[in-house]
């Protein structure tokens, strides 16, 4: 674990990661993709790093995925 001067720490620092949200913006916007956006957040704060932007689905919305 790193410890920084300033009190905070890194535990997980080198730790690469992805995140697809899924959610329904039917919700209203202040809950849409809330857990996928707080996780984000936290494990950067930790010291991990995103390989891609995180991904948002939205459960209120059609899609057509014909092949």
């Amino acid at each position: 674990m790193n410890i920084h001067t300033d009190g905070t720490t890194t535990p997980l620092k080198g730790v690469k990661y992805a995140i697809f949200g899924l959610g329904s913006s039917a919700y209203g916007c202040e809950r849409y993709q809330a857990v996928g956006k707080a996780v984000d957040k936290k494990l950067q704060e930790l010291g991990a790093r995103p390989i891609c932007e995180r991904g948002e689905g939205d459960d209120a919305k059609s899609y057509d995925f014909t092949t």
